[in-house]
């Protein structure tokens, strides 16, 4: 009698979160099938400002938020945009959000962040060693633009923060600061400048893609399919259901990012999950090679050197989502870059729109879902998806073969 076939793990999302989860599953010997609507790492995977910011740990929601935030959604040469048609939905979201702005819940945040983000480079050059995504991982330094020193002081809280996680930085001022990079504006006088512990991802959609490619060639299945449902049996989950038919799993991991909230309420993920709109705009051959990824907090945009052209990203948008996007985030960006960079040129121009998956804590959920003891969850990842994707597979993957990770899970938990 011919011994039966084993059921794969079925990870939901193909994006560097699934992916990672995936690979990691792989090497240690299960047998996976990865699912996506679209293909790997077209989402915000692929749009990203391709940054392994291990020091992005100080949440949006700080203590200046709540007196900031009104005057930001009316003046439009802030960052922070409003569809106001879904404002009634986003209320409650909103409400949460601001709750955790006190001093103490931020600084706690931080560290929770911290402990998936402070190893990045490092769990990306893991997760790509051996494949052809290893180009695509650079070790480089990660930098803070400043018009002067007021406009630092102004943050000195988020740097406080940073401080207290181990971070270190230099300050370059003016002659120092225009020496090292030619074609900042005069204008800027301060550079902050962290240099270890960072890198980045020279194009994200080739680095993903890279991925996936590797994933198969190991014998990974994956396929392009919308999963729907799930076919429980005995109070586990035994099938999954797709726009393709069902297929059976052993377990199954969502990790769909923003698309995960509808699933994720069937896995017992009650928490509210909102899709922050975030904008990119590729400048191709520039006239100006930028050394390192290089943060502007003044035009709360972020300037990263990739493959053949340079990335300006940034912007929140509330309530877009299935809205797709608008003029204003892209003309922002754009009027900041002419402020930052005024000599720059470039031949071709690019432009983007996606979600980043936020929970009112700017937590992700990663664990075992409450609803069964088969299903994994891992989405929620915010602003530093790319930057902390690796270790959230290699966490995922260890926790599904029963090894405990070295990191207190109970901040990320489903169930919080």
């Amino acid at each position: 009698m011919a011994a039966q076939q084993q059921k794969p793990i079925v990870v939901i999302g193909a994006g560097i979160v699934g992916l990672a989860t995936a690979i990691w599953l792989q090497r240690s010997g299960r047998t996976v099938t990865l699912i996506d609507r679209d293909e790997p790492g077209t989402g915000s995977s692929f749009g990203n400002a391709g940054v392994l910011a291990a020091s992005a740990i100080v949440p949006v929601a700080t203590p200046s938020l709540p007196r900031n935030a009104l005057r930001m959604l009316f003046d439009k040469n802030e960052p922070l945009f409003i569809r106001w048609g879904s404002s009634p939905r986003l209320a409650p979201w909103l409400l949460a959000f601001l709750s955790n702005c006190a001093p103490d819940r931020v600084r706690r945040i931080a560290k929770d962040v911290h402990g998936l983000t402070w190893d990045a480079i490092g769990e990306h050059q893991s997760l790509a060693s051996g494949t052809n995504a290893e180009q695509y991982v650079q070790p480089c330094e990660y930098w803070y633009l400043y018009r002067d020193h007021a406009n630092f002081a102004a943050e000195s809280f988020s740097w406080g923060v940073r401080k207290e996680c181990g971070f270190t930085w230099e300050e370059l001022e003016d002659a120092e600061l225009h020496k090292l990079q030619q074609g900042f504006s005069k204008e800027f006088s301060l550079l902050v400048r962290q240099k270890s512990g960072h890198g980045r991802i020279s194009d994200p959609g080739l680095y993903t893609s890279a991925l996936a490619r590797s994933f198969v060639r190991s014998g990974g299945s994956l396929m392009r399919a919308e999963a729907q449902d799930f076919v429980v049996e005995n109070g586990k989950i035994n099938q999954v259901v797709t726009n393709r038919g069902k297929i059976d799993c052993e377990q199954v991991v969502l990790a769909a990012g923003i698309w995960s909230t509808k699933l994720g309420r069937k896995l017992g993920v009650k928490r509210p999950m909102e899709g922050l709109g975030g904008y990119h705009v590729d400048l191709w051959e520039p006239s100006i090679t930028l050394k390192a990824p290089t943060m502007v907090p003044d035009a709360k945009c972020i300037i990263t050197p990739m493959e053949n052209r340079i990335r300006l990203a940034g912007i929140v948008e509330l309530g877009s989502l299935d809205k797709g996007g608008t003029r204003a985030p892209i003309e922002l960006l754009m009027k900041g870059l002419r402020k930052i960079m005024p000599s720059l040129t470039w031949k071709d121009q690019t432009e983007w729109m996606g979600y980043r998956p936020s929970f009112p804590d700017s937590l992700p959920v990663l664990g075992q879902a409450p609803s069964y003891s088969n299903a994994w969850v891992s989405f929620g990842h915010q602003g530093v998806g790319m930057t902390s994707g690796a270790r959230s597979g290699r966490i995922l993957a260890d926790l599904i073969n029963g090894n405990k990770p070295n990191i207190d899970l109970a901040p990320y938990s489903p169930s919080r």
